[in-house]
């Protein structure tokens, strides 16, 4: 759901920066001015630069082989980069979650003992009181 939404969000920003990126900086009173130029850049890139190896699209850009390589190569070694810093992320809350846990239990192993011990305690005691009536004999004299 998270992934599906990140790209959600980069493809609207995305169309807003191209969006920008192609309209007129002049106000639409001279806006037929930024058109005339337009058409001039169009022919001029239509004509004279069809032969360039590197040609720009808005955001596009046609590379030699040898520097698309490059650009993957280091696309790879950043994205390894950053899944290696979040699975070390993950692992140092994974470990500090089983600290905590241990730190629990151990407190929970202490309260039991105390517990046992108390049972303990309380269970010599009721023996005692049972035993003390049998260790106290009543002599029972008959009433006149």
């Amino acid at each position: 759901m998270h992934a599906e939404t990140y790209k959600h969000w980069c493809f609207h920003r995305y169309s807003l920066i191209s969006e920008y990126d192609r309209r007129p900086v002049l106000c639409p009173s001279l806006i037929l001015m930024n058109h005339v130029a337009l058409l001039f850049k169009y022919v001029y890139i239509r004509c004279y630069k069809k032969n360039d190896q590197l040609r720009i699209r808005n955001f596009n850009q046609k590379l030699e082989k040898e520097i698309e390589n490059e650009n993957m190569k280091w696309e790879k070694i950043i994205a390894d980069d950053y899944h290696l810093k979040r699975e070390r992320r993950t692992l140092e809350n994974i470990h500090c979650k089983v600290d905590s846990s241990k730190e629990i239990l151990r407190r929970i192993e202490e309260q039991l003992q105390q517990l046992r011990s108390a049972h303990l305690e309380m269970k010599q005691q009721i023996d005692e009181q049972r035993r003390a009536p049998e260790a106290l004999v009543f002599r029972h004299e008959p009433r006149l």
